[in-house]
């Protein structure tokens, strides 16, 4: 686990969650700004706490990247000044993703649905902190 890029939970202890058949530690990342913005929405991404030997610790990236071009409040919860806002994959392989976030309390499901496609992804609202390095 690297303690700078690691969510941290409000107590200050390094976030963790039970994806599946894994137990993880979640690294947190900036997506690439878009024109016109500073900063890319935050990107978070479940590693195994103990991975076997030899294996890639990688498990699932949890979140995804949109283009919000015609979305701008979407857009400024996402990338704007603060943020704490993600677009969490509960579909495909990531199935079951957002209730173990939610189970975890590190995200809160706003309700609100994004169309990235085919799909859809969860606006959350994030409770847990983000390294400073992120911001």
């Amino acid at each position: 686990m690297n303690p700078s890029t690691a969510l941290r939970t409000k107590s200050g202890e390094p976030a963790k969650v039970h994806f599946k058949s894994w137990f993880c530690w979640i690294e947190v990342g900036r997506y690439a700004a878009p024109n016109g913005w500073d900063k890319g929405p935050i990107a978070l991404t479940l590693r195994e706490l103990v991975p076997p030997p030899d294996e890639t610790d990688l498990v699932a990236k949890a979140t995804v990247n949109v283009d919000l071009a015609d979305d701008h409040e979407t857009a400024f919860l996402l990338m704007g000044d603060g943020s704490d806002y993600v677009l969490i994959k509960d579909w495909s392989e990531n199935e079951g993703m957002l209730s173990a976030l939610a189970a975890a309390g590190l995200i809160n499901d706003t309700g609100e649905r994004i169309p990235t496609g085919m799909c859809e992804a969860a606006l959350c609202e994030l409770l847990a902190v983000c390294p400073v390095a992120v911001f």
